[in-house]
């Protein structure tokens, strides 16, 4: 998707040079947005083209409100591919929106909204989301680990979140895999109110989930390279 937009910025310069285009129509390059869905091989090809094409659909919207924040002059805005994922580990047939809303929402006592997931990503925050993923598996951190912190975030309430997730940090800290420049250690103090982030005075989200999801389907850069 990156190398997509790369070219056709590339091409619409060289097309302007050769005099074959009066201007760039796309200045930034053309952008695409996809929705992917990881599931078992026996999964109905039906239902997970349906459920991909509504992620898609929500990559698409991430994209234009961000191509919009652009043109009307506020920060943050860009032309930009998007994506949004999902791990399907169970069958079901509820809408995407509907699975987002029922197991990615979280009760708070803080009155905020509590989101567990970032998704979609434009295609720079997913590239981070997977050099965060492999420097993870190199770091030999436990998966155990990772998957109590997954179990927290859906607790009953976020102040118990928190405190639970307080109290796997001190653990982190004992074991020593918190240590100070280490992967782990730059994930926990990116989340400002751990495990959460806080995007705005009344909004809370997290990437702790699709960093759990997502793990044991990332594989170290430098395995795929000897494949």
């Amino acid at each position: 998707m990156e190398k997509f937009q790369e070219k056709t910025q590339k091409i619409q310069v060289e097309y302007m040079e050769q005099w074959k285009l009066p201007q760039l129509f796309a200045g930034c390059g053309l952008t695409t947005s996809a929705g992917v869905i990881i599931a078992h091989a026996h999964y109905p090809i039906s239902g997970l083209m349906t459920m991909a094409e509504d992620l898609m659909k929500l990559a698409k919207k991430r994209s234009a409100e961000l191509a919009s924040k652009l043109k009307s002059g506020n920060a943050g805005g860009q032309e930009t591919g998007t994506l949004d994922f999902m791990v399907l580990s169970e069958a079901g047939s509820e809408p995407v929106k509907n699975r987002r809303k029922n197991e990615y929402t979280a009760k708070s006592q803080y009155n905020k909204k509590i989101t567990l997931t970032e998704r979609p990503y434009t295609t720079a925050e997913a590239r981070r989301l997977l050099m965060t993923i492999r420097s993870l598996k190199e770091s030999k951190l436990p998966r155990s680990k990772l998957k109590a912190l997954y179990s927290v975030l859906f607790q009953s309430s976020s102040m118990q979140a928190q405190f639970d997730a307080l109290r796997i940090k001190e653990r982190l800290k004992i074991t020593g895999d918190l240590k100070e420049g280490s992967i782990m250690h730059r994930v926990v103090t990116s989340l400002s109110c751990f495990p959460f982030r806080e995007t705005s005075d009344n909004e809370w989200t997290t990437p702790l989930t699709e960093i759990i999801e997502l793990y044991d389907f990332i594989q170290p850069k430098n395995k795929i390279l000897k494949k």
